[in-house]
């Protein structure tokens, strides 16, 4: 069993990933075919060819399968892996193929990479998520440093791990001091520095909404609305007949209409902050979590001239008592 070609590793999963081999031999065989994810080290999908001698399979579909475009945060500041790409391998006859990295989007996997795009310099209220997602070719490290005006600067390492792949990098900025001003982040790519950004901390404004998102390339995209104007408020009630006369009655579920206003920005960020509505999953930044929202348009509208002026987002808060057994609030669209 021999492989005749494998795709480039860093190409993407959305164009044809074929590798092809033969079996060595002239009688035609049976042959198993698995992908396996080197990560985890379990098999992602497996295909049976039957009587060949020489084929080849494209691993793009189970991949698709599988990619994960949801964004989770962890209750700590750190790094993981991004679900944005899979490190395989594919064994057929018993003999696997040399690893290869496979993303969302194509990436020079010998080059590191911001995948979210983000500013050297920029604002975050306080409490609010810093979360991106990058990639460097050899292992990562990062240097998170905090600033208070009486304190000295605190210090935290994270290293990302030997096998590179893209990594998301989240930061809660309410585990500092409320007299944090400023968060700054060194980001190192083996022993050399890739970039330094730096986040000015800024007080946290009832009126905002913090909403993310991944862009196509798989990097977590994040914006402040600075407005949130209430549309509508709709309640529905269920009610149960306890007597000739008499009922028990319960809110079932109620939902609110919110539309979220940017602020006038930048024809590149309207843009960027305009990718919000090709991505299946939306999340909004509450009370220290991220909990799931859908849009309830999904459109953009440009001006005459073909550019954005300001983004305008309607979202739908709502509680369905039905599924609640805590009492929270889930945001459900």
């Amino acid at each position: 069993m021999r492989f005749l070609s494998i795709p480039q590793s860093g190409l993407s999963w959305q164009q044809p990933l074929v590798y092809s081999f033969t079996t060595e031999g002239d009688e035609p065989e049976d042959v198993r075919i698995v992908i396996y994810d080197l990560q985890s080290g379990e098999p992602i999908a497996t295909k049976m060819l039957y009587g060949v001698t020489v084929a080849q399979v494209d691993i793009a579909p189970y991949l698709r399968s599988v990619y994960q475009e949801s964004i989770v945060a962890p209750e700590a500041t750190g790094v993981m892996l991004s679900t944005t790409s899979r490190y395989v391998g594919v064994g057929v006859g018993g003999v696997v193929s040399s690893p290869a990295l496979f993303l969302a989007a194509p990436l020079n996997v010998e080059q590191p990479e911001m995948l979210s795009m983000l500013a050297d310099v920029q604002d975050v209220e306080y409490g609010d998520l810093i979360y991106f997602t990058l990639f460097t070719p050899q292992r990562t490290k990062l240097v998170i440093t905090s600033y208070t005006p009486l304190t000295a600067p605190r210090r935290q390492q994270f290293t990302g791990p030997e096998v590179a792949q893209p990594l998301d990098v989240i930061i809660h900025t309410a585990r500092f001091a409320p007299n944090i001003k400023k968060i700054v982040v060194d980001i190192y790519n083996g022993e050399g520095q890739y970039r330094t950004l730096t986040f000015n901390i800024v007080a946290s404004d009832s009126r905002s909404r913090r909403l993310f998102w991944r862009n196509a390339r798989g990097g977590v995209e994040s914006y402040s609305f600075p407005r949130s104007i209430r549309l509508a408020t709709q309640a529905t009630i269920d009610k149960f007949a306890t007597g000739k006369e008499s009922y028990y009655a319960r809110l079932k579920s109620s939902t609110e209409c919110y539309r979220l206003c940017s602020a006038y920005e930048s024809a590149n960020e309207l843009e960027r902050i305009a990718e919000i509505i090709r991505s299946p999953y939306v999340y909004e930044m509450m009370g220290g979590q991220l909990r799931p929202v859908e849009l309830r348009t999904r459109s953009v509208e440009y001006g005459a001239h073909g550019e954005l002026r300001q983004l305008l987002l309607e979202v739908e808060r709502g509680w369905d008592g039905a599924s609640q057994t805590d009492g929270k609030e889930v945001l459900h669209g």
